[in-house]
């Protein structure tokens, strides 16, 4: 893990612009899973502190998280690190080990996107990843989330039993791997699986290691290579993985030509320029040449200076011809001239090849780096001529490389345009961290189809009829797809290529394209791929969506939402519908309503991808949790909406949500997963704020009490260090930055460097008092996390309170150990007169234990905040002093004679004789 930097960021907090006290009149919003009880808590909580996000889920497993804005940091990195330290579990991992291997700005500079690794007791875990979206802009934030992570076995690992060259002689004592001559050494890796989720297994820890070799067959020299995964406990082989990644089932056959098609009579070469080779001359340092093929070197000898050139040492590739003479050539030319050097004058097949096979490598490669910024993939080797017809393929077995084969069997050298694009496009899967398979296969044609603006992979291919091997544009293949690899990965050409076209006709052909190709490149770099034989999929539409946005929202749109929903549909995939009508309070919501007087809330209903429908806009409300009812909203303006809840008794709790029709019939709602979320008042006369406490400064707190067992993690005050189970950052918002935390460890340190060990530790508040009025209400804002650790969700916090200065005590709630339990900062609050009565003696105690299970127990607790309450309003306490007495009168009467607002004792709009008789009464009358 990469150690944990400080951040001086205050967390965006649910109160941003209300009382903390009414934190819960924040909306909840959209969760499209429908079963979302199933989800583990750690997911959970983050639906509830970023209403609105949608889960995405493959074979049971968390994919994706998208939808809605999430964390938020000063810096991107700040952003992306802030969502895995509050939030890492909710891919249903507990505190996952990611390591970040790129961090990159897309190229429209809309985005930054970070990759990583995941690692389970320091191995690497095959195919184990992650990808985190930012938003850049003012204050940076996480839009997408994305993984396929690796669960621990619950115990652990078995043990190491056998040892890395015992298991791979296991291997290659089996008959069926006997062609295999050369073999890799032995690592210890978690393998779960590979990669496209369409298998599931429990990780296991194995040796990987290839092997890879050749058979002369009918079609010449096969090769073949593999990598494989043996149990480390057992030495049983778990998979053997084929390493070879074919172009197509079949023979291929063709020259390097133009254009997207071979080098057919009709077709002849031309000369094309030679980017990223070596050009040498004795006595220099030489030079690469650019995209254009143009190179420049210094020499300032008198002497003729001989310049020697070829494929076969490239800048980013080197290429190797199996089957005929590595093309080269030479040339001797004083200094100071202008040279031209030219390649494969005979024309030849093998020549052309080279020619071709290094061209479009490198415009495929520079093509990657282009659109996926800081995409620095691995060098690779190119083979042509192979031995065999009618195929190419990639592999990483001996190392990275993508390979053509010769003219013949009815088909044209392999070695051209599309075709090597193609078995690029699975190198960059590769270097991507992703699993090949069907999605690799329909990448790496999407990536051809782009770059070659063509909606055909290998145009010409077959002589016979001069057919290609692929038409992803006309095949028209549909989700879901459970057939061969090659057919189903057409999905993703397919799409790729029908949003081109669309974008074409709306923009034009070069902006439309550009669209597309940077949006494909933005797309690369979040995706996760496959899954199973699905190479697109209900989770590729989120990607592609969201990094199409420019809000962090998709449910009001993408600026390109029409053409990728039309693009998908056409594949058998849907768009997630879009918010048709949003809601908006021109006066905001109410923090708290008057007892027994109604409530009236001014609501509009805006059209957003729908039109409201006239008078259709409801109000829906319930008291103390009991049954929804509707109530009047008169409708007082076009789309404008006065609505009105019945007065309701002091302390009484009032949830309400509001809806609207889009003409057409449907139905929006606000909160948009109303009735199961709501808005949320309270019938109170007036509340004061009588203690508030930011942990800032030392205010009388207790950091231990008798009977703390506790040996380590103790509570503390101060500027907590990080880590995946502790805050980094307080909850105050602006410039505070301590809190009350158990345990202070190292920057960097390990996740259960200091949390609670052994026993108990106990943070009391100074004494508290609750007499001010009617009623109280403390509120406080709390860190709790026991799901790390050999026994995750076995311990609990427990909060109690007291009226007799801690003689005795009364549970207030219990914190896990199964809920509330994977961090984040959670706001509770509570009427204290439903508890136990008040008094000017109260304490309240936060009580973290870890009774010897072996989680990793971390709470921290901060902004309590200690509110009074009014039930009753009297009138003629004028100066709200507390009492009515003759200052009241002399007050009100000094109001009346200057004709001040206040005066307007019945709220009448004008002050008058009978505003005077009123209050004479309501004086009379007393309190």
């Amino acid at each position: 893990m990469q150690s944990v930097r400080k951040l001086r960021v205050a967390l965006v907090a649910f109160t941003c612009g209300v009382s903390a006290l009414h934190a819960a009149a924040i909306a909840d919003g959209v969760v499209p899973d429908p079963r979302q009880d199933e989800l583990p808590a750690a997911t959970q909580n983050l639906l509830q502190t970023f209403p609105g996000l949608r889960v995405e889920r493959f074979n049971d497993r968390i994919v994706a998280l998208a939808g809605k804005p999430m964390t938020t940091g000063q810096t991107p990195a700040q952003a992306a690190e802030n969502f895995w330290l509050q939030h890492g579990s909710a891919f249903g991992v507990n505190n996952p080990q990611l390591e970040i291997t790129r961090a990159s700005e897309t190229g429209s500079g809309k985005f930054t996107v970070f990759h990583y690794k995941q690692y389970v007791d320091g191995l690497p875990v095959d195919f184990g990843m992650a990808r985190v979206l930012v938003l850049n802009g003012q204050q940076p934030k996480v839009v997408y989330a994305g993984a396929k992570l690796a669960k621990v076995p619950a115990g652990g690992f078995a043990p190491i039993a056998v040892d890395g060259a015992v298991a791979r002689g296991t291997v290659q004592n089996m008959p069926a791997y006997g062609m295999l001559t050369e073999w890799s050494e032995p690592e210890l890796v978690v393998y779960y699986g590979e990669g496209d989720g369409d298998a599931w297994i429990t990780p296991v820890r194995a040796w990987a290691f290839e092997g890879w070799g050749s058979v002369m067959d009918a079609n010449g020299l096969r090769p073949f290579a593999f990598r494989f995964f043996v149990d480390a406990s057992n030495g049983q082989l778990v998979f053997a993985r084929n390493n070879i990644h074919h172009d197509v089932d079949g023979t291929v056959r063709g020259w390097g030509s133009p254009g997207t098609r071979p080098d057919l009579p009709a077709n002849a070469e031309v000369l094309v320029p030679m980017p990223r080779i070596n050009v040498t001359a004795p006595g220099t340092s030489g030079d690469f040449t650019d995209a254009a093929g143009n190179f420049s070197i210094a020499y300032n000898q008198t002497a003729n200076l001989i310049l020697t050139t070829g494929p076969g040492d490239g800048e980013f590739l080197d290429l190797f011809e199996t089957g005929g003479v590595a093309i080269t050539t030479s040339v001797t030319t004083p200094n100071n001239t202008f040279v031209e050097l030219t390649l494969n004058e005979l024309r030849d097949q093998t020549g052309t090849a080279q020619v071709n096979a290094s061209v479009h490598a490198n415009i495929t490669r520079d093509y990657a780096r282009a659109r996926i910024p800081n995409f620095n993939p691995a060098n690779i080797r190119i083979n042509t001529s192979v031995a065999g017809s009618c195929n190419a393929f990639y592999t990483t077995s001996g190392g990275f490389s993508i390979n053509f084969y010769r003219e013949g069997g009815g088909c044209v050298n392999s070695a051209y345009s599309t075709v090597v694009a193609h078995e690029f496009g699975h190198h960059i899967v590769n270097q991507l961290g992703l699993a090949q398979g069907a999605f690799g296969e329909g990448y790496s044609d999407s990536v051809a189809i782009l770059i070659y603006d063509t909606g055909i992979i290998a145009e010409n291919f077959f002589l016979s009829g001069g057919t290609p091997i692929r038409n992803p544009e006309t095949a028209n293949q549909q989700y879901p797809c459970t057939v061969a690899i090659h057919t189903c990965g057409q999905v993703v050409g397919g799409f790729w290529r029908e949003f081109r076209n669309l974008t074409v006709a709306r923009l034009g052909a070069g902006p439309g394209l550009e669209l597309a190709r940077q949006l494909h490149g933005e797309w690369s770099d979040i995706t996760l791929g496959g899954q199973g034989t699905n190479a697109m999929h209900p989770t590729s539409v989120t990607e592609v969506l969201t990094v199409d946005d420019v809000d962090g929202d998709l449910g009001n749109g993408t600026p390109n939402f029409a053409d990728i929903c039309n693009a998908f549909a056409q594949h058998g995939l849907s768009c997630p519908s879009l918010d048709l009508l949003t809601f908006a309070f021109p006066n905001g919501l109410p923090e708290r309503v008057t007892p027994g007087q109604p409530a009236q809330i001014r609501f509009d209903v805006v059209g957003a991808a729908g039109t409201p429908a006239p008078n259709s806009g409801q109000i829906f409300y319930r008291v103390n949790g009991g049954s929804f009812q509707s109530a009047p909203a008169q409708q007082t303006a076009a789309n404008q909406y006065l609505a009105t809840i019945p007065g309701q008794a002091c302390q009484s709790r009032i949830d309400f949500y509001f809806s609207a029709q889009a003409q057409g019939g449907a139905t929006e709602f606000d909160p948009s997963n109303a009735p199961t979320t709501s808005y949320t008042t309270t019938a109170l006369v007036s509340s004061e704020v009588t203690l508030e406490d930011d942990a800032e400064q030392d205010r009388g707190w207790s950091l231990a009490a008798t009977g703390d067992t506790a040996t380590t993690g103790r509570w503390v005050r101060g500027n907590p260090n990080g880590t995946p189970a502790q805050p980094e950052d307080d909850r105050t918002p602006g410039t505070g930055v301590n809190c009350f935390f158990t345990g202070q460890g190292t920057v960097g340190g390990a996740v259960g460097e200091q949390d609670v060990d052994n026993g108990t530790t106990t943070l009391t508040t100074p004494v508290l008092d609750a007499t001010g009025g009617d009623g109280a209400i403390l509120s406080y804002w709390r860190w709790y996390s026991n799901t790390a650790g050999g026994a995750p969700n076995e311990d609990s916090m427990v909060v109690d309170v007291s009226n007799d200065n801690g003689s005795t005590w009364t549970r207030l709630e219990t914190v896990g150990p199964n809920t509330q339990n994977t961090g984040g900062w959670i706001f509770a609050t509570f009427n204290l007169g439903t508890v136990l009565p008040l008094t000017n003696q109260m304490r309240v105690r936060f009580i973290a234990s870890d009774l010897g299970s072996g989680s990793i127990v971390e709470a921290a607790i901060d902004d309590l905040r200690l509110e009074s309450f009014d039930c009753t309003d009297c009138a003629a306490d004028f100066n709200n002093d507390g009492t009515a007495d003759f200052f009241d009168y002399l007050d009100f009467a000094n109001a009346y004679g200057n004709q001040d607002a206040s005066a307007d004792f019945n709220d009448d709009g004008t002050v008058d004789f009978f505003d005077y008789l009123d209050f004479v009464a309501a004086f009379d009358a007393g309190c």
